[in-house]
């Protein structure tokens, strides 16, 4: 499900990041292959996060709410940058660049804990009733997503040979080209 793919996500990110601090332990090419791998990882284990909120918001929310809470978790990614640059740039100036790493590796980890207590499917949520995931329902919300099925039958997994539709698809392909370069726009200003 997608509590636990995000939650997975957030523990390695975090973890890689961790260990990203302790890249100065290494000197010459070691270091930068090191460097080179923790960084690359760290990009894949962030990777799982933005299909896995697409789940989640597409459980949570009708689908006339969807382009609003998706824009929220969107913008929230450079928003963090903005909240913890000054804690960031206080860690390097006191302590050093490699805690940076170690501390907001940390945070990751303490997050985790907090997302599993709070995150629920709408149906399992405690604090969510029977009127609001009628609504959620209603408006298109996919609230049973990850449920098992009510026939006992195993969940369908995806379908790999659609990947190729989807690369071979021209208005895809103009929206890869245009999150490579808003990616690349976004690193070179922060």
């Amino acid at each position: 499900g997608s509590k636990l793919i995000y939650s997975l996500s957030i523990f390695f990110w975090s973890l890689f990041t961790l260990l990203v601090g302790a890249v100065g332990f290494f000197t010459g090419l070691t270091a930068v292959i090191v460097l080179f791998s923790l960084r690359f990882l760290v990009g894949a284990a962030e990777a799982p996060s933005f299909p896995a909120n697409s789940r989640i918001v597409a459980a949570w929310f009708p689908a006339n709410e969807r382009g609003t809470a998706a824009a929220i978790f969107n913008s929230a990614q450079y928003a963090a940058t903005v909240i913890f640059a000054p804690l960031m740039g206080w860690l390097i100036h006191s302590f050093g660049w490699h805690w940076v790493f170690g501390v907001m590796g940390v945070l990751g980890m303490l997050f985790v804990l907090v997302w599993n207590k709070l995150i629920y499917d709408p149906k399992d949520h405690p604090l969510a009733n029977a009127q609001e995931v009628a609504y959620i329902e209603s408006g298109g919300g996919l609230v049973s997503m990850d449920q098992p099925k009510q026939d006992g039958s195993k969940k369908e997994g995806p379908d790999f040979k659609l990947i190729g539709q989807l690369l071979r698809n021209r208005m895809l392909a103009g929206i890869y080209l245009a999150q490579y370069c808003i990616n690349a726009l976004t690193y070179f200003f922060i």
